[in-house]
C-alpha cells in the first residue's frame, strides 16, 4: 500500500516525525503495522521493547537501541512481539534534505547498498539514535532555526553512515527499478483513467507480464493498489481542504462518486464525510 499521508505534517521543510507505541494487540489503519511504502526515506530509533521490522520480503528482529534505515520505495511495517510496548521515534522526509545530490540520486535509484538494521551493540548505534532524537525534538519544538538543526543532524547522520560503510556502492544496480518506475507512473497519473493495460503499454511489456511482476512485488493487483493510492490522496484532501467530497473524488481519479464512497469505506471503515469530521 502506498501511504504518504505523513506529508500533511510537512511545514517549512519536507520533514515529518512520529512517536510510535506498538503492542501485539494494537492495530489501526494509520499505524506502521500496516504494510506500506513511499518515495521518502524513513529512519527509526527503537526506544523500548522488542519486535520485528518487515522490509519487502524479509523480516528482521529489532530491540531497544537498534537503528533502522528504510530506503525509498521499500515496503515496510513494524510489529511487536508481545503486550509489552515497542516504542520508537520515526522520521520520514524527502531525500532533498540529504546535502549530497549524488547520494540522493543513488539511494532513490537503488545504486547503493544500505545497511538497514544497525544493531544496538554496534559502537555507532548510540550516536545515530541520538541524532534521530535530536532531529525529532527540534521538529517537535519548532523554535527559530529548527529547520537548520534538523538538516544538520541528518547531514551528520548520513556522513557517519558513509564513513562507517553502512552505505556503499552496490555491486549491481537494483533489480527493482521497474517497481520504482511504476510507482512514479502511478504518482503522475493516478487522477487519470489508468489501467493495467495502459501501464503495460507505457512500459512496453505484455499485460500478463506486467500484472505478474506487479503482484509479485506489491502483493496485490494493479487496480486495487491504484484505488488505495487514490484513497490515500483523498484522505489528505479531506483533512486539508474545504472542497466538496464529490470534487475530491473526481480529482483523485474516481469518475463515480458512489464507487469512490464504496472503495473509501471498504478501506477506511467509514464514509469520506464522516472521516472528514474525525480528529
Amino acid at each position: 500500500m502506498f501511504n504518504d499521508e505523513f506529508k500533511s505534517r510537512y511545514t517549512t521543510i519536507p520533514f515529518a516525525t512520529f512517536f510510535r507505541n506498538h503492542t501485539k494487540n494494537t492495530l489501526d489503519h494509520d499505524d506502521t503495522s500496516i504494510m506500506h511504502n513511499h518515495k521518502e526515506i524513513e529512519l527509526i530509533a527503537v526506544l523500548e521493547g522488542k519486535g520485528a521490522i518487515h522490509l519487502d520480503k524479509t523480516s528482521y528482529p529489532i530491540k531497544q537501541g537498534d537503528v533502522i534505515i528504510i530506503p525509498p520505495y521499500t515496503l515496510h511495517c513494524a510489529t511487536a512481539f508481545s503486550e509489552e510496548p515497542l516504542m520508537h521515534y520515526c522520521l520520514s522526509f524527502d531525500m532533498s534534505l540529504i546535502p549530497d545530490p549524488n547520494l540522493q540520486e543513488s539511494m532513490e535509484k537503488g545504486f547503493v547498498f544500505v545497511e538497514k538494521i544497525i544493531d544496538a551493540e554496534d559502537k555507532n548505534a548510540t550516536l545515530l539514535s541520538q541524532l534521530i532524537k535530536n532531529a525529532f525534538d527540534s521538529h517537535q519544538r519548532q523554535e527559530d532555526g529548527w529547520e537548520l538543526q534538523v538538516i544538520g543532524n541528518m547531514a551528520v547522520f548520513f556522513g557517519l553512515l558513509k564513513e562507517h560503510k553502512f552505505i556503499e556502492k552496490a555491486q549491481y544496480p537494483d533489480t527493482n527499478q521497474i517497481c520504482r518506475d511504476i510507482m512514479d507512473y502511478i504518482a503522475n497519473n493516478y487522477s487519470e483513467n489508468i489501467t493495467s493495460s495502459f501501464a503495460a503499454q507505457e512500459f512496453n511489456v505484455s499485460k500478463s507480464y506486467f500484472c505478474r511482476i506487479f503482484k509479485q512485488n506489491f502483493g496485490q493487483c494493479f487496480q486495487n493498489y491504484v484505488n488505495m493510492y487514490r484513497v490515500e490522496k483523498a484522505k489528505v484532501m479531506l483533512k486539508t481542504t474545504n472542497l466538496p467530497v464529490s470534487e475530491i473524488a473526481m480529482q483523485v481519479g474516481f469518475n463515480s462518486f458512489s464507487f469512490f464512497s464504496k472503495i473509501f469505506k471498504e478501506y477506511m471503515g467509514t464514509t469520506p464525510s464522516l472521516y472528514r469530521k474525525t480528529d
